[in-house]
């Protein structure tokens, strides 16, 4: 199931059990999907990186308070965007992780 795709019988089957929340869960493993899908392909790893990179070269204007305004300011920027997308990425892996518990629990 976990395979990016789902058979008719084993999706009717869990929302069958699991009903609205089941329902629920899946619909936002699907959007949380495709921001996943995204950051994993070739552009989405060379925007992290190139993100990562620059956050790395502000950090160490910001650590030894070299860093003017417009730095300060482009380093919260990039570290907040990271912390939403660590926080995606967290709750993606749990939501797997919960529906992987569901299936156990249904016995697929």
């Amino acid at each position: 199931m976990l395979d990016d795709r789902m058979e008719l019988d084993q999706l009717q089957a869990f929302l069958l059990k699991h009903g609205k929340s089941g329902a629920k869960l899946l619909s936002i493993l699907g959007k949380q999907k495709q921001f996943i899908v995204a950051l994993q392909s070739p552009i989405g790893i060379e925007l992290l990186k190139d993100l990562i990179a620059r956050q790395d070269t502000l950090l160490v204007h910001v650590v030894t308070e070299t860093a003017n305004t417009q730095e300060l300011a482009e380093y919260r920027v990039i570290r907040d965007l990271l912390g939403v997308w660590a926080d995606r990425i967290n709750s993606y892996i749990h939501n797997v992780e919960q529906l992987r518990t569901k299936e156990k629990v249904n016995g697929r």
